[in-house]
């Protein structure tokens, strides 16, 4: 396979304490060297975050949005432009662990991986929003680990 096998797309808001974070999580993947594209998307951020991504993180493809358009505005601005097989979107204040894209990936790697879908959730800042019994939330079946669910 020729060039990155998945772009890591960090959306950024004014997260110049949180960025340097994020991005030592993705250098530290566990993925065979080139396998991981970073991409940073800045949501019009006033803080000094571009600066910094272009200072610190030369290694970083960052793309400086003109606005703050949230995270599904932010994050299309990127997945317009990826061509990798594969995207992860995380924001500024995740921090994965080193074996995080090599297990998001694996199902994709397994036989009959055209019908299977990864996701993960590692942890939920606010857990109360995810069970609530107005049903405004979405309560998943199972969290902080992959889960596959096969097309039937």
């Amino acid at each position: 396979m020729t060039g990155p096998l998945v772009t890591a797309v960090v959306l950024n808001y004014n997260g110049a304490e949180r960025i340097p974070g994020v991005l030592a999580s993705l250098a530290a993947q566990d993925l065979p060297a080139g396998q991981v594209a970073v991409w940073v998307v800045d949501n019009a951020s006033a803080d000094g975050s571009l600066a910094l991504l272009e200072r610190d993180f030369p290694w970083v493809r960052t793309i400086a949005n003109p606005t703050n358009d949230g995270f599904a505005g932010g994050n299309n601005v990127a997945l317009r432009e990826v061509a990798t097989p594969f995207v992860a979107l995380l924001n500024d204040d995740a921090y994965p662990s080193a074996d995080w894209l090599r297990r998001l990936l694996e199902p994709f790697q397994q036989q009959d991986a055209e019908r299977q879908i990864a996701a993960e959730q590692p942890r939920a800042a606010a857990e109360e929003l995810l069970d609530r019994e107005d049903g405004g939330g979405t309560k998943p079946v199972e969290r902080d680990r992959i889960a596959l669910e096969r097309s039937r």
